[in-house]
């Protein structure tokens, strides 16, 4: 599946096999700073997918907010709730749905768990 997500979108490195501490293989997909800027968030932007977990959704929406804004890093003169409230009020990603329904009547929801559930190990701490 990564060498075909490689191969369509032309960009990014396959590293790996390597094995975890439990001794199971892994291998990794990844991409530099220009192919996500240029690229994935485009495409992600652009068909409005986003990510469903707090930590991914938080980092993505930082990752958009320098983007957009052109900002090398946060300054520190700010404290940390107003740096939260500026990336935050300033994201393009859709508000989560508020109920189980609302998930399961996004458009990428049933690809997202059949990724998640097919994935080797998604369900291994």
């Amino acid at each position: 599946m990564l060498q075909k997500i490689r191969r369509v979108l032309n960009i990014g490195r396959i590293y790996g096999p390597y094995q975890n501490i439990k001794g199971q293989p892994v291998v990794y997909l990844v991409f530099n700073r220009t192919e996500l800027q240029q690229v994935l968030f485009p495409l992600f932007l652009y068909h409005k997918i986003f990510f469903l977990t707090y930590t991914r959704r938080s980092q993505f929406e930082k990752a958009i907010y320098f983007m957009v804004s052109g900002e090398t890093k946060i300054t520190n003169n700010r404290s940390e709730s107003e740096r939260s409230s500026t990336i935050y009020s300033t994201s393009l990603l859709p508000v989560l749905p508020e109920n189980a329904q609302g998930y399961l009547d996004l458009l990428f929801f049933k690809s997202w768990v059949v990724g998640f559930t097919i994935s080797e190990g998604s369900f291994f701490y």
